[in-house]
């Protein structure tokens, strides 16, 4: 966990927990609802000791069991493209896709759900961004290299690993399976073709 982004959302929490009722905001009494119960939490150890709703109760469980998934394995949780066997790989595919749907609802959460989130450092709103992003420079790259769009049939691996990247951002567009965001910056690439 990074302590520091932790003590921070505490030390605000702490703040606006002394604050009058009536100049909470909505979001504020929910990010206090969160506060109370994770502190509740960390000092019994035991969920049932701990007053609050029982989504809240169940989300901070969660949360802990992601920081302890962090400092355990240095990674975030992946989900198995199988049914898992073993009970850990099944708890892993099962936090996982806890993660992946908080990412799916994040505007939805509030502020003391998404920063306490980001203070787990294998955390990504956007793990895909940086994959993408190394795609896009290979892309350019290969692009500048051959001074041409990349071809499968290439000799060079760097070149048939772009152009498969390439085919398969395009049948993604195809398919309506690219977000737009995604699918504008590809299509201001050099060479870039695309037909529906």
């Amino acid at each position: 966990m990074d302590i520091n982004a932790y003590q921070t959302l505490l030390d605000r929490c702490e703040r606006l927990d002394q604050s009058p009722d009536s100049d909470l905001s909505e979001d504020d009494r929910r990010s206090l609802d969160f506060y109370r119960a994770e502190t509740q939490y960390t000092e019994t150890g035991h969920v049932d000791d701990v007053s609050a709703p029982l989504k809240v109760r169940k989300w901070i469980v969660n949360v802990a069991k992601l920081d302890e998934f962090d400092v355990r394995y240095k990674r975030a949780p992946h989900k198995r493209a199988y049914p898992p066997r073993d009970k850990a790989a099944r708890e892993e595919t099962r936090l996982a896709e806890w993660v992946d749907y908080h990412r799916g609802a994040w505007d939805t959460l509030c502020t003391y759900q998404r920063e306490r989130l980001l203070c787990i450092p294998s955390f990504e709103l956007d793990p895909h961004g940086n994959q993408w992003d190394a795609q896009i420079e290979r892309y350019n790259e290969v692009v500048e290299h051959v001074g041409r769009a990349p071809i499968v049939t290439s000799d060079e691996e760097e070149e048939r690993l772009a152009a498969g990247w390439a085919t398969r951002v395009r049948s993604r567009m195809r398919h309506g399976t690219l977000p737009k965001h995604r699918a504008d910056e590809a299509g201001t690439l050099k060479y870039w073709w695309w037909e529906k």
